[in-house]
């Protein structure tokens, strides 16, 4: 009856059964698939064709990982490949796989059809830069590239340090639209190694890695450094984590060099990580306000000054429409009036350990800011309780999108309220509280309270 039934809804048909990747129950090593697309293709021509279609934009054929435990019966991982392997868009190889099973997994990688868009390999020492392009070939359309724990640990065998040149160039012709990329780079950061041959990133990671097998390296590589921002064009921001080892977050040089280079046009975005080291110095940070012009969205390192440094990024950069705080930061009441008044904020984040206090839910209402608001986001601040963040969202009326990271005290006074009888007037207001922010095309997000939400909403 096949033939009388149009394909497309054929490929509809199925489309819609589930597929997931299992483990064979009598050899658990071995990949296995649990679907009844494998005998519905089987029944005839048709159904094969209508299957053969269905699986390239199947939900469960998007994603598929490779680990050493398959290289036992490496059939069926092919097979995998050539039923299921057009819907596949992102693959993880694991386990020494690639440096150890290159053949199995570059016939995997054929099988694909040039299909995947993401590309991880972790922890193969093993692994080649050679190995590496020559699957990058295979791959054309990679917007990311992540290799991670690999060739570090082993001198004679894998990736070394004289092979990042020629591996980032490789996979650069190999790969032209790679947008995200990891790399090794032997202590030092991305954008000192191999960001310069990647011209579509659109971050520049200044992050260096600790590695035991190398001596901390020194200064920045400031030629390499300016290399990086003047040929990543499409890059808009800048990522700093905690410096595990050599020099600090951004040193003064630094900071001066990327006002100098291209970058000083394009750069919209800084974001330090949370719990940056507070190695950096204000002046390096006011710097970098300064000689941005383009710098609308800044996220501090913990730990920054009080009421004279916020007054000085202020005036800096009075165009910031995106303001975080930072952990432990020492802006206090004050310091938040100032901001909420000189500049006109769309977002702000306020993170654990603040010395402001709950007064600045008024401060924020009673200032330009109210207006201009967008988003909030609350880190496990104590003050931040039901009533306090109702009252934000209704002082600011273009407030959409809350992320609230409730801290531990207030979560639990909340779930209870939530969830015991007779707290009536607390399940209203934050069935409000959602209410409001969905009225307004946003959002309440929130890890601890995602059920709670659902359940109101």
């Amino acid at each position: 009856m096949a033939e009388f039934v149009p394909q497309e809804v054929m490929v509809i048909i199925a489309s819609c059964i589930p597929v997931s990747l299992t483990f064979g129950e009598r050899d658990p090593d071995t990949p296995g698939v649990e679907t009844k697309l494998l005998p519905l293709r089987c029944a005839s021509k048709a159904w094969r064709a209508a299957v053969a279609v269905a699986v390239k934009d199947h939900p469960g054929c998007g994603y598929y990982v490779l680990g050493a435990s398959y290289a036992s019966r490496p059939e069926r991982v092919l097979d995998y490949a050539r039923v299921f392997g057009g819907g596949c868009r992102r693959l993880t190889i694991m386990e020494n796989f690639v440096g150890t099973y290159f053949p199995i997994c570059r016939a995997f990688v054929e099988r694909l059809g040039g299909g995947l868009v993401s590309l991880d390999i972790h922890f193969d020492r093993y692994v080649t830069a050679a190995q590496i392009i020559e699957l990058g070939r295979l791959c054309p359309r990679l917007t990311k590239l992540h290799v991670e724990g690999c060739g570090y640990d082993d001198w004679e065998a894998g990736i070394t340090e004289d092979d990042i040149d020629e591996l980032a160039a490789g996979v650069s012709a190999a790969c032209p639209l790679l947008e995200k990329v990891v790399l090794p780079t032997w202590g030092y950061s991305p954008v000192e190694t191999y960001a310069m041959h990647f011209p579509k990133l659109r971050c520049l990671n200044f992050t260096r890695e600790e590695h035991q097998a190398y001596e901390p390296p020194g200064p920045w590589l400031l030629d390499k450094v300016e290399a990086s921002a003047n040929a990543c064009l499409n890059a808009t921001e800048c990522y700093f984590d905690e410096p595990d080892v050599g020099a600090p977050l951004p040193d003064l040089p630094l900071a001066e060099t990327l006002a100098r280079t291209s970058l000083r046009s394009r750069l919209t975005r800084i974001e330090f990580s949370p719990t940056a080291d507070v190695r950096v110095s204000d002046e390096t940070l006011l710097c970098l306000a300064r000689g941005l012009p383009a710098l609308r969205d800044l996220n501090l390192p913990c730990e920054r000054g009080g009421l004279d440094f916020h007054k000085a990024l202020c005036r800096a950069r009075p165009e910031l429409t995106r303001l975080g705080l930072g952990w432990d930061s020492r802006a206090n009441d004050a310091c938040v009036r100032h901001i909420c008044e000189r500049l006109r904020l769309e977002s702000i984040q306020l993170d654990s350990g603040s010395a402001c206090t709950a007064a600045i839910v008024d401060i924020i209402i009673a200032s330009p800011c109210a207006r201009t608001l967008r988003e909030a986001e609350f880190n496990d601040i104590s003050f931040m309780n039901l009533a306090k963040t109702l009252r934000l969202v209704r002082g600011c009326p273009n407030l959409s999108v809350l992320r609230w990271s409730l801290s531990e005290h207030v979560f639990s006074n909340l779930y209870r309220d939530l969830t015991a009888p007779g707290y009536r007037d607390v399940a209203l207001s934050f069935q409000n509280l959602i209410s409001i922010l969905r009225s307004r095309g946003g959002r309440l997000e929130s890890y601890e309270l995602r059920d709670l939400i659902k359940k109101y909403s």
